[in-house]
């Protein structure tokens, strides 16, 4: 019984039935454990995750240890510059190394690598994976709207913009920019109280039948700092 352990880690159990012709026994199983250490372990994970309030997120930090033959980080590449940096420290020559990884981005959604590069013969790379999702005091969703008569059989399409105060906060909406020659925009309160709800209606007779025009609604608030966001509403006449 053999087993491949290529990118295997930590503790392993396989077992296997096997089938005989010796009608005393005619089957019986096979087990195999084994504690798989990698040669160079990334501690404590490889995956790396930022949600949250932008003050709320603090460094993270990762280890990467031989666990045999000494090694040494050529370099690092980092895929996300413009959301994260990273600093290298080394805590044992040849042995350990460790890594400082700090978000910078300040609002929005990301995703990508930490790459290390080693003259290890066996492990010339390391990744580490790298996740954001950073949370500011309002969000605005959907950032895309479809809006008007999709066909000439159906009725008539409106859309729903949800401003939503992400820390229980009174904020309001200071401004509304749009083509009020194409769409027309209204608001109220969320249900919960917690936003506010603009529902999005097209002017169908500025789009010519068979066609489509495109608006942007641009909604700023009085948020810290204030915020601005974008929505992009296509307006159909099908």
């Amino acid at each position: 019984m053999q087993i491949a352990l290529h990118n295997y880690q930590g503790h392993v159990h396989k077992s296997a039935t096997v089938h005989t012709n010796d009608p005393q026994k005619p089957q019986f199983n096979l087990e195999m454990r084994a504690v798989v250490r990698p040669l160079i372990e990334v501690k404590p994970t490889n995956a790396l995750l930022f949600r949250g309030f932008i003050e709320q997120l603090k460094p993270q930090t990762v280890e990467l240890i031989s666990n045999g033959l000494p090694f040494h980080i050529l370099k690092t590449e980092n895929s996300v510059p413009q959301h994260v940096a990273v600093e290298l420290e080394t805590v044992e020559e040849g042995k350990r190394y460790r890594l400082r990884v700090t978000n910078t981005a300040t609002s929005g959604n990301y995703s990508g690598y930490i790459l290390c590069r080693t003259n290890h013969p066996k492990r010339t790379e390391i990744r580490i994976a790298v996740t954001g999702a950073i949370e500011t005091d309002v969000s605005v969703s959907p950032l895309a709207l479809l809006i008007g008569r999709t066909a000439s059989d159906q009725p008539l399409r409106t859309g729903e913009i949800k401003v939503r105060n992400n820390r229980k906060a009174d904020n309001r909406i200071t401004k509304l920019t749009y083509d009020d020659q194409l769409i027309t925009v209204s608001q109220e309160k969320l249900p919960d109280g917690e936003g506010h709800l603009l529902r999005v209606t097209p002017r169908l007779e500025a789009v010519p039948k068979g066609d489509h025009r495109v608006a942007t609604i641009t909604i700023e608030t009085d948020a810290r700092g204030g915020t601005k966001d974008q929505v992009q509403v296509n307006v159909v006449n099908q």
